[in-house]
């Protein structure tokens, strides 16, 4: 919602994987609402995210604009509640750009927990969760 923690968690995340995988993607992480514009991500999620080498440097909580819709091919939400809002927000052409970030994931979890409340084990499922969507996106690509 904020994009302080399990957005910018993605997309520290999915940059490594898909840079690593060698492809060349745009991608950035945006929040439903602007309550933590500019602030840094969370730090247990950069802590946490730091020990499995995955880097946050260059990333501020922003929400979503309607220029995104346009400018990404392909928006991921964390939950249905945020999916939800999405739907809402996204003119009709850009509907089908729209998707749960575990979309990819082979897991019987379909949204990514919020963390922000909980202790440290919730950011590092968060992460197992993103580590698990961003390599099957990446085989979802070159498949």
């Amino acid at each position: 919602m904020g994009n302080i923690c399990r957005s910018p968690t993605a997309e520290s995340v999915f940059r490594k994987v898909i840079n690593d995988a060698g492809i060349d993607i745009q991608l950035d992480s945006a929040g439903t609402i602007g309550f933590h514009q500019g602030n840094l991500p969370d730090l247990r999620a950069r802590a946490a995210g730091k020990k499995r080498g995955y880097s946050f440097e260059g990333i501020t909580a922003r929400q979503v604009t309607a220029e995104d819709f346009k400018k990404f091919d392909l928006i991921l939400a964390a939950d249905n509640d945020n999916l939800n809002d999405l739907k809402m927000r996204c003119p009709i052409q850009y509907k089908d750009k729209l998707k749960l970030i575990l979309f990819y994931a082979e897991s019987q979890e379909t949204e990514v927990p919020d963390p922000y409340y909980g202790g440290d084990e919730g950011f590092e499922h968060v992460l197992d969760l993103l580590e698990e969507s961003a390599k099957r996106f990446v085989i979802s690509l070159n498949a």
